[in-house]
């Protein structure tokens, strides 16, 4: 579920700004955030997989 803390599958590799899904699956599909400061400010991004 959105906002929600997901547990990653050991498929899920990051590899410095790129979050990688192997052999992705249909709950994989969801809304994913990402968080990062600039210059003393949160900026948050999120976008919705879909898996067909």
């Amino acid at each position: 579920q959105e906002c929600k803390p997901k547990m990653w599958r050991s498929i899920v590799i990051q590899k410095g700004n790129t979050l990688s899904i192997q052999e992705v699956q249909e709950e994989d599909g969801g809304n994913y955030t990402c968080e990062l400061k600039f210059e003393g400010k949160l900026i948050r991004r999120t976008v919705e997989l879909k898996v067909t």
